[in-house]
This record gives structure tokens, C-alpha cells and sequence, in this order.
């Protein structure tokens, strides 16, 4: 636990050294220095992350031309790793560059240190465990700031390569569009929110006989047929799940919406994953859908953080308090098996 609070230390100093820095010189540093604390740590690990084992084994089998199913990137980046004499940590740490590269391509300039802080609070778990679609969702998020400067045919070949990491990503032009073209009042949102949290309270049983016959023809259908993915996990964590409804309800709310550009567009798809994230509190497999857009996190934090209107100190004070608990909290339940991290370098010794 204490590596990972120190990892957040260490980011947020070197990344408000890119808001204050003089030169170009002092911000390209700094925005380096930020990348290789963040990019190291999960290029060296081992045996860090839920799915780190099952990585090992896709590359073994990948080496002997099996694997049917696997994302065809995925599948022929490993198998050029392996023609090239490298092992399976390779293409984890290649996973790792990229991911990182392309969430930073995608950061504003203005008060970067606070979208840096956002991706270890948020996304460097899951950059740990699921690689593939990570790496999907660092896309996803720099073809929507792609589309948001009207550059529409590199949005697009963003997602195709997404794709072909992730097939989750085939989802992400859907959602878009839907969020572009619905416009619906904050006090909607609020009921639905409220509805849906009832609804999977009550219908949840329903809700899992209806999804697990969907799944099990797809190409996942073995694996989550087995009820892995079927579980609610977070049921019995009610102290975390109840600190990030709270936190959810607060962002609902008070997202200063007619202070934002798009700002409709933004809370439209921070709702629309809230509102997936509370049916996955059911049935787990949705977390596959809402994680693809959890990006969203990123412009919502901020604009409630750097735009000016009434309580805005208070309601960013509680969001980053909530968002902070919910971090520590991750780390205490030891997070999807990230802890104790441990390197390729110590892994027969003591963790850290």
C-alpha cells in the first residue's frame, strides 16, 4: 500500500512542476518524469494485476500459433515480441507504454497536474490487471478529444485500432453518437439515477438470467458462463460502494453544465456510465461495457475543479476527499491482486 501512496506523492509533485514551470524545456521534463514514474512500475512488475498470470499463458500459447479469439492486435503484437526473442513482460510493458501515451496525448495543457493525479486515482488499477481494454479506453479518450477539435477521420482509426485490442471498443462510436444526440434536463438524470439503483436492487436476479444465455454465445461465453463474471462482487463492500454512489449523486448535480463547452455532451456520458456502473453493483460483466468510457471521470473532475460558479471549493473539496477514500479503500482490499507490488527484479525476495 505504502508504494502506491508514494507513487501518487511523487506524481502529483513532478506534474504540477508542468503547470509551473518557466521554460518549455522545464514542462517537457517534467511531463517525462511523470510519464516514467507512472510507466516503470508496471512495465517491471510481476505478478501484479488479477489477469498478470493469464498474460503469461496467452503469450505461451501465442508462441505456438493458438489462441483463437484473442484481438488480432494483441495476438500479433505478442507473436513479433516472440519472432524478435522476447518474452511475455515485454509486451506487458509495450501495453504500458502506449496506454500511457495516448492518456496523455489526450490531457489539456491547463492544470495538467490534476488530470495526472485523476489517472493514478482512477485508471492505474485497472492498468495493472485488464491490459487490453486499458489500452482500448486510453484510445477511446484520445479520439473523443480528437473529435472534440473536429479531427473525425483520426478519431475513427483511433477507435478501429482500439478494436483491435479490445472488441469492446466496437461499442464506443454508439455511445458517442447516442450521447451527442440526447439532451436531457439534470433532474432526469437525478430520477434515473435513483431508478436504476432500485431497479437492480430489486430486479437483479432477473436482470442475470436475462444477460448470461447473451453472454455465453459471444466469444467471452466460456469463460463468464462459468459464473466468474456473474457475481456481484461489490455487494458486500458497502462502505465502498456507498462513497462512490455519494460521489457519483454529488458530480450529478453540481457539473456546472451550462459553464462547460459540451458540457451536455460530458454529463450525458458521465450519466450514462453511472448509470452502468450501478447495474455492474449486479451483474459484473457490465463493468466491461462502463469501464470502456471511464475516461469520463477525467473532464467532469476537472471542470468541477477549474470552473467558477457557487459551492465550487466545497463540492471539489468532498469529490477529491471521496475520490481519495475510495483509492485508499481499493488499496486495503488489496485491489485486483496489485498488492504487494512486487518487480521482476525482487520477485523471489520480500515485496514492497
Amino acid at each position: 500500500m505504502l508504494f502506491y501512496l508514494i507513487l501518487l506523492f511523487l506524481v502529483i509533485c513532478s506534474s504540477i512542476g508542468v503547470h509551473y514551470a518557466k521554460s518549455p524545456i522545464g514542462i517537457r521534463t517534467c511531463k517525462v518524469l511523470t510519464f516514467l514514474l507512472l510507466f516503470f512500475p508496471v512495465a517491471i512488475r510481476y505478478n501484479v494485476g488479477k489477469d498478470y498470470p493469464m498474460y503469461i499463458e496467452m503469450f505461451q500459447i501465442i508462441t505456438y500459433g493458438g489462441l483463437e479469439g484473442i484481438e488480432w492486435g494483441y495476438w500479433w503484437l505478442n507473436y513479433i515480441i516472440y519472432l524478435c526473442g522476447g518474452n511475455a513482460q515485454w509486451g506487458l510493458a509495450i501495453m504500458a507504454f502506449f496506454t500511457l501515451y495516448f492518456f496523455f496525448k489526450g490531457l489539456d495543457q491547463k492544470y495538467w497536474f490534476v488530470y495526472s493525479t485523476l489517472f493514478v486515482l482512477i485508471i492505474y488499477m485497472w492498468y495493472c490487471s485488464t491490459v487490453r481494454q486499458m489500452l482500448s479506453v486510453s484510445l477511446a479518450f484520445f479520439a473523443w478529444r480528437e473529435s472534440e477539435n473536429k479531427k473525425y477521420i483520426k478519431a475513427v482509426v483511433l477507435i478501429i485500432v482500439a478494436f483491435l485490442f479490445h472488441y469492446s471498443s466496437v461499442l464506443y462510436p454508439a455511445i458517442y453518437l447516442f450521447c451527442k444526440k440526447i439532451t436531457l434536463r439534470k433532474q432526469t438524470w437525478i430520477i434515473l439515477y435513483f431508478g436504476c439503483l432500485i431497479f437492480t436492487m430489486i430486479f437483479g436476479k432477473i436482470m442475470l438470467d436475462i444477460f448470461m444465455p447473451i453472454v455465453s454465445e459471444t466469444i467471452y461465453g466460456i469463460k463468464y458462463s462459468e459464473g466468474i463474471m456473474f457475481d456481484p462482487p461489490d455487494i458486500s463492500s458497502g462502505f465502498g460502494v456507498l462513497i462512490r454512489l455519494i460521489m457519483h449523486f454529488i458530480i450529478l448535480i453540481f457539473f456546472p453544465t451550462d459553464k462547460v463547452k459540451n458540457g451536455e455532451f460530458i454529463i450525458t456520458l458521465f450519466a450514462g456510465f453511472v448509470l452502468l456502473d450501478i447495474m455492474s453493483l449486479q451483474i459484473t460483466i457490465i463493468t466491461r461495457i462502463a469501464r470502456g468510457i471511464i475516461f469520463v471521470y477525467f473532464p467532469v473532475i476537472y471542470y468541477i475543479t477549474a470552473t467558477h460558479y457557487r459551492c465550487r471549493q466545497l463540492v471539489s473539496l468532498c469529490v477529491w476527499s471521496i475520490l481519495i477514500a475510495i483509492f485508499i479503500q481499493s488499496l486495503n482490499t488489496g485491489f485486483n491482486d496489485c498488492i504487494p507490488y512486487t518487480t521482476i527484479f525482487n520477485k523471489y525476495s520480500n515485496p514492497l
